[in-house]
């Protein structure tokens, strides 16, 4: 998502709490039309809107003739502003621990009947669910923060559990007002640390040991 007048990028990593803290950012989005605007903040299914994106929200950035999604690498906005411009930007992210990135990961495929892996996921355990995503799928949130030489693309790094101070940090630094930080889109599940046992721990530590190095988490649950 840009932020132009504002001068902001937020790299947005899916089920690290985006919609909240875009709707936390909604009073300095750039004006857009109301149907686009009623759709991003998170409305738009209600009122019968057809999900459509505008160039500064970042949507229509394209690698290879494809139009990306809007969770993308901070090195596809580096290619779509230009380096020039891009350091001209204030580039942060949000991350979660990837024990709880894992949990909220599984339940949202499992409760969203319209992903497009729902059908697979639906009919796993958790245990088997960490097998097949650790096997087939390893997806890190660092690949969205660092570039391919492992150099980080961004300025400010937030986290999932200090969600709050860390968007009352940007706020501040670049004095804007915060609309109401509320909880949405989150999957509905308990605490994460009561679905792993010994196995599917290790299992999620030694596949994702960059991020827990990276991202600064410990590397058990206890």
């Amino acid at each position: 998502m840009i932020y132009k007048q504002k001068k902001l990028i937020y790299i947005h990593i899916y089920k690290t709490a985006g919609k909240t803290v875009k709707n936390s950012l909604m009073n300095i989005q750039d004006p857009t039309p109301l149907q686009y605007k009623i759709f991003n903040n998170t409305l738009g299914g209600r009122f019968g809107f057809s999900k459509q994106y505008l160039e500064h929200q970042s949507f229509k950035i394209y690698r290879n003739g494809e139009a990306l999604s809007s969770h993308i690498r901070a090195t596809d906005y580096k290619e779509y502003l230009g380096e020039e411009k891009y350091k001209d930007y204030f580039k942060f992210s949000f991350v979660r621990n990837p024990f709880d990135w894992q949990v909220s990961l599984y339940f949202f495929m499992k409760q969203k009947k319209d992903h497009y892996q729902h059908e697979l996921v639906n009919s796993m355990s958790f245990e088997e669910y960490i097998l097949w995503r650790c096997e087939v799928e390893p997806y890190h949130q660092s690949y969205f923060l660092y570039d391919d030489f492992g150099q980080s693309q961004i300025d400010f790094l937030g986290k999932v559990e200090t969600l709050e101070k860390d968007l009352l940090h940007i706020s501040n630094k670049y004095n804007f007002k915060l609309n109401e930080i509320k909880t949405i889109g989150a999957s509905k599940h308990n605490d994460y640390r009561s679905y792993y046992n010994s196995s599917t721990e290790k299992l999620v530590a030694e596949t994702f040991a960059r991020d827990f190095e990276l991202l600064n988490y410990k590397n058990s649950i206890l």
